[in-house]
Parts: C-alpha cells; structure tokens; sequence
C-alpha cells in the first residue's frame, strides 16, 4: 500500500511510508538494534488499518530518536523524515 503525501507548496510527492518504516527496521537492525526493528516491523505487520499502522510508525520512529542518539546521521534523518511525513498525514 503505498501512501500519498502532498507537499507544502502544492506538489505532490509519492511515498511509501510503510517502505520507509520496513527501511529503518533494516538499518537499526544492521545496527543490533533488533528490538526496535521488531516493534517497526510489528506496526506495519500487525496494524489493521492505515491510520493504526502510521501511528505505529510514528510513535516506534520517535521513540528511537529519543532512545538512540547515538545513531548514524542517515538514520536519525530517515526516522526524523517519517515522523515529520506521518505528522503531516495525521494533522
């Protein structure tokens, strides 16, 4: 399923939220973070409609961001980039 967010300015951006959440799980995975992998990958896998599943994702991304600072930049950015798309979704 893929997710459609339109941006600020009138443009529309396609983007697969839930590619994005599967996406982070990988990287936190690869960096032995596998538990908050697991709770990703649950939101996305367990969540019965869409809404469920973005909320999932966005509250599991933010609380890797506040749990984990140490991440590698790319990563913390891909979390924060979820978060902040899924914020603009739900308002």
């Amino acid at each position: 399923m893929r997710v459609v967010v339109f941006g600020t300015e009138g443009l529309l951006m396609a983007r697969d939220l839930y590619n994005d959440g599967f996406e982070l799980a990988e990287q936190l995975r690869a960096l032995t973070y596998a538990d908050w992998a697991e709770r990703l990958e649950g939101s996305i896998e367990s969540g019965s409609t869409a809404t469920e599943i973005l909320m999932g994702l966005r509250w599991h991304a933010g609380e890797v961001l506040a749990a984990l600072p140490e991440l590698p930049e790319s990563t913390r950015e891909l979390a924060s980039d979820l978060v902040r798309s899924i914020n603009e979704i739900l308002k």
